[in-house]
This record gives C-alpha cells, structure tokens and sequence, in this order.
C-alpha cells in the first residue's frame, strides 16, 4: 500500500491497510466474466453519458441497474 493513501486521512478514520488486509479477493466475489461485463459496460456508459453528453446513457445509467444486470445473468447486490 502506498504511503500517499493514508496520507490525508483525517484523525479518527479506519486505517486503511486494516479494510484492505479484511477485503476478500475479486476471485472470491465474482466470476471475472462478470465482472469484466459490468465494469465494461457501466464504464461506458458513465463516460457516454458524462462525457458524450448521450441522452440514451445517462438513462442507462439512471435505471435499475442491479436489474438490468440481472436480465445478463450478472448478480449483484446493492450496499447502501
């Protein structure tokens, strides 16, 4: 872990190498096709959307994503 990470932390906050050292592989949270779709896909779509300004996008990107994943065969759970 690199220093500049924990550099800014304001007093108080989780040490950051201790979340990490917790975090489960992306091996063990999902299969890499699926996660090579969403990141891919919804990267895209964020850019066309923010980016190119296309109308279609940022409605993509303002739906039911976790349901529109869903439809592909991508589960994906909601933290809030």
């Amino acid at each position: 872990m690199g220093p500049m990470l924990g550099a800014g932390a304001p007093a108080g906050s989780p040490d950051v190498q201790v979340i990490f050292d917790a975090m489960k592989s992306s091996s063990e949270l999902c299969p890499a096709d699926h996660a090579y779709a969403w990141i891919q896909g919804l990267g895209l779509a964020h850019m066309d959307a923010h980016v190119r300004g296309q109308p279609a996008a940022a409605k993509l990107m303002s739906s039911d994503l976790v349901a529109l994943l869903a439809e592909r065969g991508i589960e994906v759970a909601q933290i809030d």
